[in-house]
């Protein structure tokens, strides 16, 4: 119903799964986002796509251990020199922001990442990788200064998100 309303589309992109949905540019209005002129709000690619339905994943796991979950988009008015893949709020107080790394970046701009995301504010950031982007990962948390080196916790991927 959604789909007549033109509020979803909906579209089996993958072989031998079902229905990929996403949210129109109308349905994210609605929704009280902002849609910035030329985003992109049809059909992901397949790059995007798996970005989203592994960090779809990694959100469940924080949402199974009693966080809060933001997205990215709702991160918007909050962050304004890079956006994370997400915000993860604990019971207890405990903020963590989340990136996953599925390819490489250039060290610097990684680097630079890091410091925009742990300046931001009091947060404790969780990296996602995979084996390839681990070490790139590794080496630029520890080219940080001490103090901001034990905020960033570096995770693989559990094997479940590459089925």
């Amino acid at each position: 119903r959604l789909a007549e309303y033109g509020l979803i589309g909906k579209e089996r992109i993958l072989a031998g799964t079902g229905s990929i949905l996403w949210p129109t540019a109308e349905a994210l209005k609605l929704a009280g986002f902002r849609v910035n002129r030329g985003e992109r709000t049809d059909r992901p690619s397949l790059a995007l796509l798996r970005h989203s339905l592994i960090l779809a994943e990694i959100r469940l796991m924080y949402e199974l251990k009693g966080a809060k979950w933001t997205c990215e988009r709702a991160l918007r008015n909050e962050f304004t020199d890079h956006l994370p893949d997400g915000l993860a709020i604990f019971p207890e107080g405990d903020q963590v922001l989340v990136e996953v790394e599925l390819t490489a970046k250039e060290s610097n701009r990684l680097r630079n990442i890091m410091l925009t995301n742990l300046e931001s504010g009091d947060y404790l950031i969780n990296y996602w990788t995979t084996p390839e982007t681990f070490s790139a990962v590794e080496k630029q948390r520890l080219n940080l200064p001490k103090s901001y080196q034990d905020r960033v916790c570096i995770h693989l991927l559990p094997e479940e998100v590459y089925v």
